[in-house]
Formats: structure tokens, sequence, C-alpha cells
């Protein structure tokens, strides 16, 4: 029985674990890089649909509608500020 509850617990931290690894993996960067400046430059896509409004506004005169709802939230990190993208 001590064997058995050891596994359900180590099975329970393995799901807590990967619950808390996979959203953050979504978001990982996918590029990476340092300015000639020095300043560091990342880019984040997010699995959620695109919702700045700014953003949002921008696209609705650029992109045909029906394209509008597949477009997923990103965030750009460049020369220290933090932009919103889809």
């Amino acid at each position: 029985m001590k064997n058995h509850m050891r596994v359900v617990w180590q099975c329970f931290a393995l799901l807590a674990a990967l619950s808390i690894a996979a959203p953050m993996a979504l978001a990982a960067p996918i590029f990476k890089a340092t300015m000639d400046n020095g300043n560091k430059v990342s880019l984040r896509l997010l699995d959620t649909q695109c919702s700045d409004a700014a953003v949002l506004k921008h696209m609705m005169v650029r992109v045909r509608p029906e394209l509008l709802d597949k477009f997923k939230d990103a965030r750009l990190h460049w020369d220290g500020k933090d932009w919103a993208s889809c």
C-alpha cells in the first residue's frame, strides 16, 4: 500500500509540474536576439486569440475579415519595452 501511494503522489506531482510547464513552453520565445547596442529582443507567441484593441483596429483595415479570428496574441520585447502584437 505504501508503494501504491508513492506512485499516486509521484503521478500527481508530475501532472502538477506539467500543468505549470506546458503554458510556459507555449509562451516560450520563438525569437531571441541581442542588438548591437546590447538591448535584448524577444518575441513570444501565445495561444489566446488576438485581443489588443489597437492591434485589432489596425488589422481590421488590412486583413480580410474571415482571417481576423486566426491571429493569436504575441508579445514583443524590444528596446526595454513590451509591445502587444498578433
